[in-house]
């Protein structure tokens, strides 16, 4: 059994105008570790918020998902940008956890970059998740193929499991470990990953 070396809670930045202005008042601390950019206050386009992600990565920071921007206002831009998480979630962008109504989904085919799955309950993909994808759930994740792009899970008891590990980025309960983190002997491996305490935790399955 192997866990990430650290395990951090995603901040959110809201960015204001002018932008010049909040960039230069953005100090370490703020702009340092993984940050969730609120452009909801702004109006740009996706190569402005690529200059953006580009400014806040230079202080530190670690974009790891967009907030308040609508996915189609940034062009081609988008396959190159952080993913674009959806309202209605926790600081985190997550989606709530599972309500009593809420049914499990499964997605008949892979998810190709830039394709997206965001469900109130458990998911499974029967198929790939390829890199620059992404599923949000409220409960567990199950991908019956490779997991390279992103997975995330509302439920700090919900789990994410998978044919071959090879994650971009995995967090549950708003607790989230890099591709950086994980242990290269579980690299295309079938593997589970779990919330233990405030760590995100990988296992061989």
């Amino acid at each position: 059994m192997t866990d990430g070396a650290r395990n951090w809670r995603i901040r959110r930045l809201v960015p204001v105008a002018p932008v010049y202005g909040w960039l230069a008042a953005l100090g370490p601390e703020e702009a340092g570790g993984p940050v969730v950019l609120d452009l909801s206050d702004l109006a740009l386009h996706g190569p402005g918020v690529r200059a953006l992600v580009g400014e806040v990565a230079a202080r530190g920071g670690r974009v790891v998902g967009l907030a308040g921007v609508d996915a189609e206002a940034l062009g081609p831009e988008a396959a190159r940008l952080p993913p674009v998480l959806h309202a209605g979630g926790s600081e985190a962008g997550l989606v709530e956890g599972p309500r009593p109504e809420a049914r499990s989904l499964t997605v008949e085919r892979g998810l190709r970059s830039g394709q997206s799955v965001r469900h109130g309950g458990d998911v499974t993909v029967v198929g790939a998740v390829a890199s620059g994808a992404e599923v949000v759930a409220g409960g567990s994740i199950h991908v019956l193929g490779p997991l390279m792009g992103r997975a995330i899970v509302g439920e700090p008891t919900g789990r994410i499991f998978c044919r071959r590990l090879g994650a971009e980025m995995v967090s549950i309960g708003g607790v989230f470990a890099i591709a950086e983190e994980i242990d290269p002997a579980l690299i295309d491996k079938p593997a589970m990953v779990w919330l233990d305490g405030s760590v995100v935790r990988f296992a061989a399955v």
